[in-house]
């Protein structure tokens, strides 16, 4: 084990990185294979209706989603190549979980395995095979937490800057503070280093990337922040959060590499560990507090994958050979089994319904599109009740004209898309209207309710209505679900 306690001048490149490359690729081939076919997922398409006006910050995340969407819609409009950015930070994630491994253990194998496990973690495949923040978080995180373990005064500043794209990518980035704050108050390598420009170029080189997002925030009242803060804040207690933040942990990275990577990281005394576990622990056990509150959502966790993957790389090449070959050929094919049953349940569902709004909505947008369509003369103004549904309208019918959702704020609101004083417009629900949403049009007199259905696999996933209004005279109070 690599035990240097200050931060050392770079060492010779040797060729280890080249099966882990190899990995790599495969590991984006995968992430472009599990979702091909399948329609924009709901967030997915909201996110591309963000990068249609690029900007430095969104209503529910910082910018760097829609970034990378508008630059993969660059080379076509089609769901592959809006996912394909995302497929590739995960494939650089799965390339620095092996660079990682390399610096917690000497062992040759050690970088390959953490790249295998890595390359099929479940969780960490679905969040970079969909267009969605996590993926360049994660790809930043791994590569900022690499850097930190090669223990090397010259990389600092690339550090910050890494730490930079995190915060653009998701607030959620801030989780990793108390790590980096007990490595700077207890690490004498970098105690020894705060006193030199690296790490404080670093840190203004954080503040300077994120500070676009930060000046976007104070000219809309820090509605992002505020809207993320109440969006994490839970109240009581959740057996049922624990519970689901236990499941997350134990199948989101392989149940394998989870129970490794916590052996070896507890076992370990060496710099490179305890800077991972620093890293690693305090998020999770923030992320285990708010289960615990009652809010949690699978993908938070996410971006901890690998480091996790990278320690458990470390753990299995210290075993002997069968052992080894004992945990690590079940663990893959256990992950590999997961990914493929879900990608066939998401196309041909038997287990799950296809009305579970997860299989569905992989399904609804194409389908939704050509039904309001159909029933429209050309693209008029139109309300939804569901600002997904305006991602999937503009990314399948280039709908542009569209204003607040119903259902609950979003950066429709803040856009403030409005038809034209007297002008005829359409709202997109679920069926028909009800007091709540005339008093939301200002009663404006209404016309025709068409009611359709969208269907999947022979059965109804969801019923829509389409109802048209004669002029508009002005937007009242939202008085539904908020």
């Amino acid at each position: 084990m690599r035990e240097s306690t200050a931060l050392q001048p770079s060492s010779a490149p040797r060729l280890w990185w080249r099966v882990p490359l190899a990995i790599a690729a495969a590991g984006v081939l995968l992430r472009l294979a599990w979702p091909l076919g399948l329609d924009l997922y709901g967030d997915e398409a909201y996110y591309f209706l963000w990068s249609r006006r690029l900007a430095f910050g969104y209503f529910d995340h910082p910018p760097l989603v829609a970034w990378l969407v508008a630059a993969g819609a660059l080379l076509g409009h089609a769901e592959i190549w809006v996912r394909l950015p995302f497929a590739l930070c995960g494939g650089a994630a799965v390339w620095f979980s092996a660079a990682a491994a390399r610096e917690l253990s000497e062992e040759p194998s050690a970088p390959f395995l953490a790249a295998a496990l890595g390359a099929l973690a479940p969780l960490s495949v679905i969040t970079s095979a969909l267009a969605l923040p996590d993926a360049p978080l994660t790809a930043a995180v791994a590569c900022a937490t690499w850097l930190l373990l090669r223990s090397k005064e010259r990389d600092l500043p690339w550090v910050g800057a890494l730490l930079g794209l995190a915060l653009l990518s998701k607030y959620s980035a801030a989780t990793l503070a108390p790590g980096l704050l007990l490595i700077a108050a207890r690490d004498p390598g970098m105690r020894a280093a705060l006193r030199r420009p690296p790490v404080w170029l670093g840190l203004l080189l954080a503040l300077a990337i994120f500070a676009p997002c930060l000046w976007w925030n104070s000219q809309h009242a820090f509605v992002s922040l505020r809207f993320q803060l109440g969006h994490a804040s839970g109240h009581g207690f959740s057996l049922a959060g624990a519970g689901a933040f236990a499941a997350t942990e134990l199948l989101g990275a392989g149940p394998a590499t989870l129970v490794l990577a916590l052996w070896w990281l507890w076992r370990t005394d060496s710099v490179p560990a305890k800077r991972l576990a620093a890293l690693t622990f305090l998020p999770l056990i923030w992320f285990g507090y708010s289960a615990l509150r009652g809010k949690f959502e699978a993908n938070w966790p996410a971006f901890l994958n690998p480091a996790l993957c990278a320690a458990a790389g470390a753990a299995l090449a210290s075993l002997r050979a069968p052992t080894r070959a004992a945990i690590a050929l079940p663990a893959t094919a256990l992950a590999t089994a997961a990914l493929l049953v879900t990608a066939i349940e998401l196309r041909h569902p038997s287990v799950i319904s296809p009305r579970n709004v997860n299989v569905a909505r992989f399904h609804q947008g194409s389908a939704l599109t050509a039904a309001v369509s159909a029933h429209l003369d050309g693209r008029p103004f139109l309300f939804p009740f569901d600002y997904q549904d305006a991602g999937e309208l503009a990314f399948y019918g280039g709908y542009t004209r569209l204003g607040p959702a119903f259902e609950r704020p979003s950066q429709l609101d803040l856009w403030g898309d409005l038809p034209a004083p007297g002008e005829p417009f359409a709202f997109l629900g679920f069926d028909g209207t009800n007091p709540a949403i005339r008093a939301r049009y200002r009663d404006t007199p209404e016309g025709e309710t068409q009611r359709f259905e969208l269907r999947f696999a022979g059965e109804t996933v969801r019923r829509v209505s389409l109802t048209r209004f004669a002029s508009f005279l002005g937007l009242g109070p939202r008085l539904g679900p908020q």
